[in-house]
């Protein structure tokens, strides 16, 4: 399950690449057609799709395999490999020169609906043009690979392929993962032929049955791991998560697409996360075997994972010079799951009675207020020192006096009639009654641009949508006398690292990505992310306060807010939260979005998320 599009099926779209064709027995049959010999390179994947009803060819029984793919019949080939040629009715007629006349009109308005293919400028769709090499590189990039794609700043070996190139991401992403061979030259711009979309459509259906065999023998290991009771030990759950998905979680065999389902959880189930795998797998049990879920689709419920947030803080310990003695650290051997050292209900009893009272803002001596930012909690020791003697705890979002800066890295606070010192790389502070968004630096990111269309759906299209909220939270921000600055105020393209660098250069107090969604119809709601690389309680508190903006405000339904490991957000190294303002493949969604005034909202929300995380 991915984000964007329907990736694992859509990889069965239009999976275009250069390796040698799949062995043939994997194939079923020899195909009918009388121009694909049974010598030629792709007959056995022909052959394939022809008997699964994909692909059918000309009344004179020829298929014309080096004939150009026209879009139509890519889109044809699309929806049945997504649908197995059920019938569908669309609603409405998407585009200007496609109507219910046109032989591959449901097939265009499916996949348009799916967000597979978006229209031209001027409306039409251009059923009878081509479809370039890099452009099927970028749909298979999305399909099979999601995010690692979209994200990717890879570089390859063709001659061809600048490194500025606007698929070169999608074409790395294919020849890492053995998709594509390499060779001197891609050709991206060249016309994709009916046998090359055939070939690489069977060999995603088959899901790469080349490798098949080693990732059974890989399965067969793992099920033959089970886990013990000792494994399964409360001490060993890493966090407690819930399924937050539309459409049932497939649980797999193994950390991978290519291993088999053994169940599915339903929206809200609750399962224990014993660790991670693959990056994006997490790793729970399932009737007595080990079991992985994608880990987009759990959404903590306890806390944050206490290993992520130990590794996240250490390097943040360090690059203050504190090596020795992590500052926000849980007493050895008394960590539950959340990094915390008391059962979730003892430390709520112990929230409730020792929480810090606000301070007040008629302390003479008080030179700033401070909101304690950190993933679990921090230590005020008895001198500004992590080796001198731990006095209480703080929490996150509680709020202190700071009495005096005893070093560059060390704070004398007061709350609540007690008295300590913190370290100031786990609290933010303000002046007592400053307005404190006045002359930050935010960059506000609008995603993707000119050739890259990001989302499309029901009309929309997300690079659309997305700059026209973006500037008009730029109009919003400056009236407060904030120095923004746009990755983008125009249809242009700048890549992932670009945006990342815009926001160092300028050494930006936060970044916030706006982006729109797009999966199936079902698919619904705004959802907001950060990452934990860096100021991961600062970015979470970013997201959580511009979702709830945007709930509140534009009625999308909340979706989620969870850490994720996009680019724009993991390398930067101030708060950071990418928005995805609602999906554009949803009825009702898209309606919102299409609403006069939509824009002017969501602004005021992203706005006003962002001034509620500075003015606390």
């Amino acid at each position: 399950m991915y984000k964007k599009l329907s990736y694992t099926i859509l990889a069965a779209t239009i999976s275009l690449s250069f390796l040698p064709s799949i062995h043939s027995n994997h194939a079923e049959a020899a195909g009918s057609f009388s121009d694909v010999d049974s010598d030629y390179w792709a007959e056995s994947e022909i052959s394939f799709l022809e008997n699964e009803g994909v692909i059918d060819g000309r009344e004179s029984g020829e298929f014309s395999p080096e004939e150009d793919v026209a879009r139509a019949q890519a889109a044809k080939m699309i929806s049945n490999a997504l649908t197995s040629n059920t019938n569908y009715n669309p609603s409405t007629t998407s585009f200007s020169d496609v109507d219910e006349t046109f032989w591959a009109y449901e097939h265009i308005e499916r996949t348009a609906e799916l967000g597979a293919f978006t229209g031209k400028e001027d409306g039409s769709f251009n059923p009878n043009g081509s479809i370039q090499r890099a452009q099927v590189a970028a749909i298979i990039g999305r399909a099979f690979f999601g995010e690692q794609a979209e994200q990717s700043e890879g570089s390859t070996d063709f001659n061809d392929i600048s490194s500025d190139f606007w698929a070169g991401g999608y074409i790395s992403t294919l020849v890492d993962n053995e998709i594509i061979e390499t060779s001197n030259e891609f050709r991206p711009n060249e016309n994709a032929t009916r046998a090359e979309v055939s070939a690489y459509l069977a060999r995603a259906m088959e899901e790469d049955l080349d490798n098949i065999e080693n990732s059974e023998q890989e399965e067969t290991i793992e099920l033959d791991d089970a886990p013990s009771n000792e494994d399964l030990a409360k001490e060993n759950v890493v966090y407690t998560g819930e399924v937050n998905a539309d459409t049932p979680l497939n649980v797999r065999r193994g950390p991978g697409m290519n291993y088999d389902p053994v169940t599915s959880y339903n929206d809200g189930t609750t399962v224990d996360i014993y660790g991670r795998s693959e990056e994006e797998w997490l790793k729970i049990e399932h009737e007595g075997n080990w079991a992985y879920v994608y880990n987009s689709y759990i959404e903590p419920t306890d806390d944050i994972d206490s290993e992520q947030d130990e590794n996240t803080e250490e390097s943040d310990s360090e690059q203050n010079g504190n090596k020795d003695e992590q500052d926000s650290e849980t007493d050895s051997g008394e960590e539950n799951d959340a990094g915390q050292s008391k059962s979730d209900s003892d430390e709520e009893e112990e929230n409730e009675e020792n929480t810090p009272d606000s301070p007040s803002d008629t302390d003479e001596d008080v030179i700033a207020k401070a909101k304690v930012t950190v993933s679990d909690f921090l230590n005020v020791r008895t001198e500004g020192n992590a080796e001198s003697e731990n006095t209480d705890k703080l929490y996150n979002g509680d709020i202190v006096n700071v009495i005096e800066h005893d070093s560059e890295d060390w704070a004398l606070i007061s709350y609540d009639n007690t008295v300590g010192y913190v370290h100031r790389h786990y609290i933010q502070e303000k002046q007592p009654g400053e307005d404190a968004l006045k002359d930050k630096t935010i960059v506000i990111d609008a995603g993707h641009g000119d050739h890259d269309n990001g989302a499309s759906g029901n009309g929309l299209i997300e690079k659309d949508v997305v700059l026209d909220v973006a500037l008009e939270v730029e109009e919003r921000l400056e009236d407060e006398d904030v120095d923004v600055v746009m990755t983008r105020s125009d249809d242009t393209f700048l890549e992932l690292g670009e945006r990342v660098n815009v926001a160092e250069d300028v050494d930006a107090d936060s970044f916030v990505s706006i982006h729109a969604n797009a999966y199936d119809a079902s698919a619904t709601g705004a959802e907001s992310f950060y990452n934990n690389d860096h100021k991961a309680a600062e970015s979470q508190e970013l997201a959580e306060s511009i979702q709830d903006e945007l709930v509140s405000q534009t009625g999308m339904v909340h979706r989620r807010v969870t850490d994720a490991g996009y680019v724009v957000i993991e390398n930067t190294t101030m708060p950071s939260s990418l928005i995805e303002l609602g999906f554009v493949t949803n009825k009702d969604d898209s309606a919102r979005m299409k609403e006069a005034g939509y824009a002017d909202d969501a602004a005021d929300a992203i706005f006003d998320g962002i001034d509620n995380y500075y003015n606390w």
